[in-house]
This record gives structure tokens, sequence and C-alpha cells, in this order.
């Protein structure tokens, strides 16, 4: 008999949740299963059955939908995705040099539903907007900065701008205020981030 939830890691900075299932569902750890996590529908890798320990100590957390192990289909729909983030990351990195901006784009992650460009980046507190824009519109989608000087559980800093429609916010609803806040307090070293970042891109292409 199976668990109704697991805890479920997902995306390139290692975020992890609890998911459950509609009805109790036989999974291993590393099995890959579709999720709807906070960004949307994504193939998200297992790590093991939630327990009355995770439960309490994950509270604040919500439980959201684990849907199905991933089929071939998912996968394949994967694949087609990640060549559309490659472009993305590509695009990317040339409109930061060109624009300027004082950060380093370390990746980009395509989530097709609902349509949204999650970019990685390292740097100094900037107006990015030029940026979130320019990708917004090329590739018909939300845009969100991730700062890796923040990283997991649910994400310490988060800025969202929704601007596919070309009116680019200002704000910011992550739970600081600007870029670079210094509200979290450990930072990775950027070389061992780079080197964590290139190490997932080499395994993405293998």
């Amino acid at each position: 008999m199976g668990s109704s939830e697991y805890l479920v890691s997902y995306g390139l900075s290692g975020e992890f949740g609890r998911f459950a299932a509609a009805e109790p569902v036989q999974c291993s750890r590393g099995d890959r299963v579709v999720i709807e996590s906070r960004r949307g529908l994504e193939i998200g890798e297992v790590l093991c059955a939630t327990t009355a320990g995770h439960a309490r100590l994950m509270a604040a957390q919500p439980v959201r939908p684990l849907l199905r192990h991933a089929t071939s289909e998912d996968e394949l729909e994967a694949e087609a995705f990640n060549k559309t983030a490659a472009e993305a990351f590509s695009y990317a990195r040339r409109q930061t040099s060109d624009l300027g901006l004082p950060i380093e784009v370390l990746d980009v992650e395509y989530v097709a539903r609902p349509g949204l460009l999650v970019v990685h980046y390292l740097g100094e507190s900037t107006d990015y907007r030029d940026l979130v824009h320019s990708l917004s519109v090329r590739f018909n989608a939300r845009v969100e900065m991730l700062d890796l000087r923040a990283l997991p559980g649910e994400l310490a800093h988060v800025e969202e701008h929704a601007c596919s429609s070309g009116a680019c916010s200002s704000g910011s609803c992550g739970s600081c205020g600007s870029a670079g806040c210094g509200a979290c307090e450990a930072e990775p070293d950027e070389d061992t981030l780079r080197a964590h970042f290139t190490e997932l891109r080499l395994k993405m292409m293998r």
C-alpha cells in the first residue's frame, strides 16, 4: 500500500515541498512524478513519504497536488521545454550584456503551464525590468527572477514580474522588497553556486 503524501524535489535550485495524491500511490525515492508546484505543472523527483515529523516541521508550507507518475510522453514534453529554456538562457545572457546589467545569469528554467521563465542569477541589486520585459515579450511568458543567494524551502527570495502584456511591474511578490535583500543570512559562495549550476546543466544535456 502506498502513501498519499510525499516530499518531492523540483527545479534546478532544489526546491522541495509536500505533495499529495488524490488516492494512495506507490512511489520510491528517485521516482519522477508530475506535480503542481507553486510554479505550475512540472516533473519532480520523490525524496520520501511524508512522516508526521516532516508534516510538523513543514506545517507552514501548503500541501500541493501530486498528479501521477511521469510518463514517456511527459518526459518528451519536458525535453522540449528544456530546449526552450536553453534558448531563453542564451538570449538572457546576451541581453544582460547588451543592457550592461551587473548580474550574471547562470540558468533559466521554462515551466510551460502556465508559461513561466525562471531566471537564476547572481549579482548586485539593480533594476532589471528591461531584461524582464524583453524576455517576456520574446517568449510570451511571465518571468521570475531568482536570486541564488537565497536558496530553498519554498524560496526565501523570489521576485516575479507578470509582464507578458508589456506592463512590467516594479514591485516584488517575494518576501524581500528589493533585489539583494539582506534578510537572507546565509549566502553561498559564488564559485560554489557557479560550479553547482554548471554540473546541473551538464546532467540535463546527457
